[in-house]
């Protein structure tokens, strides 16, 4: 509502309002509502919003518009460069991600059961892939740490040096002969 009552009243309301909130997705609206007003003010504590909380979809489209606000005013902030790439990239992909959803409802024939359905089915296989990449990732993660510290084998004279008979580093149970000694 306050981006669409265009009154200097209203930028000095918001500017008051501002400070004192708390809560992320009024924030992010009273900011929303000084970049609609072309008011200068606005990039500060839009920058500061976007440095330090996760970005959600809101404000991933607050940053699109401090962006877009920027570039009208000829002004800039030091992440201006970084940030505009990454509005870009997620432009993007938000256009795949909306045709791929069309595609969807094309499919479907706009059968709102049958496409929730699929969006399900879509989502678990998502998740699923996304657990599987990060058991792999923490593999790798394991062994590079067991092969970058490996352990002394007991009576041996040498330091760093695994006993071909020895658990291997790796925490596979195994003993090094039969794992990562190969």
């Amino acid at each position: 509502m306050l981006c669409k009552i265009h009154l200097d009243a209203t930028v000095k309301w918001v500017q008051k309002l501002l400070p004192d909130e708390t809560g992320l997705l009024v924030r992010t609206n009273l900011c929303e509502a000084l970049l609609g007003h072309f008011s200068h003010d606005a990039i500060e504590p839009a920058r500061e919003l976007l440095l330090h909380n996760e970005l959600t979809p809101d404000l991933r489209h607050l940053r699109s518009n401090l962006i877009a606000y920027c570039k009208m005013l000829g002004t800039r902030f030091p992440e201006f460069d970084a940030w505009q790439r990454e509005a870009a990239r997620d432009a993007k992909e938000e256009r795949e991600q909306m045709r791929e959803f069309e595609k969807l409802v094309f499919e479907t024939g706009g059968d709102l059961r049958q496409l929730a359905q699929r969006l399900v089915t879509q989502r678990a296989e998502t998740q699923a892939e996304t657990r599987r990449l990060k058991n792999e990732v923490a593999k790798v993660d394991h062994i590079l740490a067991a092969k970058s510290s490996p352990r002394r084998a007991a009576g041996s004279t040498k330091p760093g040096r695994i006993g071909r008979n020895e658990p291997c580093p790796c925490g596979s149970g195994k003993k090094f002969k039969n794992c990562c000694m190969k």
